[in-house]
Order: structure tokens, then C-alpha cells, then sequence
């Protein structure tokens, strides 16, 4: 089993040279987060009584950052990063999908998501969706994702959901930590 390799940025993930990748993405926190960051939120905070200690603001920026999501207050994790991923992903022939816990039923919200964030074309993305009824590395096996694929990289922030995919072969498991968010 490979171990999970923690990453800020798409562009420190690894290709094997002339191996077509499957490369399966999460939204939330890893493709998409809050418009606003940590530091907005903490600049509004830090002098109210309420949040005297650094949990309870920590607490109420995580709140509001879930709240933006909720409401399609988004802007892309890293932009550069996942241009450059579509780029040697293309170059490689593979393939980009996106897997999220969201509910199939949120599909237009997702698409006006990925839209508001600058995506180009999200309507061109192959979405699939979990509803939060199975785990991801489930989804992955019970759907066959990884099927002729000799070189599977998937990127999520929670690593709940990568441990759920780490026995499937020729994984690579990435954790994306947004360095402007506080959900881990």
C-alpha cells in the first residue's frame, strides 16, 4: 500500500511518463472553496468578545467557509495548478473526473459552482456523485472507475476518503491541504 502524499498545490502531483492517468478529483476544499479565506474571516472575528480563544474563531471561519460553499460563494483552490494538471493529463491521453459526496440531485448547483469559479466548461466535466451514501473508494471499485488504467491519482481533503481507496491497485492517493482554508 502507498502511503497518501500531502499536497497544497496540483501541481506537485506525480506523473509516470508515457502511462495514461485517471486522475479523479473531489470538489469541496480540494477544487473549490470559500471566496473568501482564513485571514478575511479572522481580521472579522478577532476582536469580537464571543471569540476571545483561537478554537471558538477557528470554529466560526470554518462555519462561514462551509456557509460560502453552501450558498456559491467559491473561487478555485489553485487555478494555475489545475490548468497545468489538465494540461499533462491531455498530454497523456488520460482522463479527469470529478467525484463528490454532493448529491446527483445538486448537479446544476455544482455545474453554477464550477462556473462561478472560473471554471471553463464545467458542464464538459464527468461528475459523479456519492450523496454521502458510500464511501469514494467504494464508488471507485463498485463503478469500475479505475478500469484500463494502469495509473490512478485521486485528490481529496479528507482522508477519510482517501484511506477508503488505498487498497485499490496502482492508486495514488493525494491530500490537498488548502493552504487558504481551515478544514482539514
Amino acid at each position: 500500500m502507498r502511503p497518501v502524499i500531502i499536497i497544497d498545490t496540483f501541481e506537485k502531483i506525480y506523473f509516470e511518463d508515457n502511462e495514461k492517468p485517471l486522475v479523479i478529483c473531489d470538489i469541496d476544499f480540494t477544487l473549490i472553496t470559500s471566496k473568501y479565506d482564513y485571514e478575511y474571516y479572522y481580521n472579522i472575528y478577532r476582536y469580537n468578545y464571543k471569540y476571545k480563544d483561537i478554537n471558538n474563531i477557528n470554529n466560526a471561519i470554518k462555519n462561514m467557509q462551509l456557509k460560502c460553499i453552501e450558498v456559491g460563494l467559491v473561487k478555485q483552490t489553485d487555478e494555475k495548478g489545475f490548468k497545468q494538471l489538465i494540461e499533462k493529463v491531455n498530454e497523456l491521453k488520460g482522463k479527469i473526473v470529478l467525484l463528490t459526496s454532493r448529491s446527483l440531485f445538486s448537479h446544476s448547483k455544482t455545474i453554477s459552482d464550477l462556473t462561478y469559479a472560473g471554471f471553463e466548461n464545467p458542464e464538459n466535466f464527468e461528475i459523479h456523485y456519492t450523496g454521502a451514501t458510500i464511501s469514494k473508494g467504494d464508488y471507485i471499485k463498485n463503478n469500475n472507475l479505475w478500469f484500463g488504467y494502469k495509473q490512478i491519482i485521486f485528490i481529496d481533503d479528507m482522508p477519510i476518503n482517501l484511506n477508503s481507496a488505498l487498497n485499490i491497485p496502482n492508486i495514488a492517493c493525494y491530500l490537498f491541504c488548502d493552504p487558504n482554508s481551515i478544514i482539514l
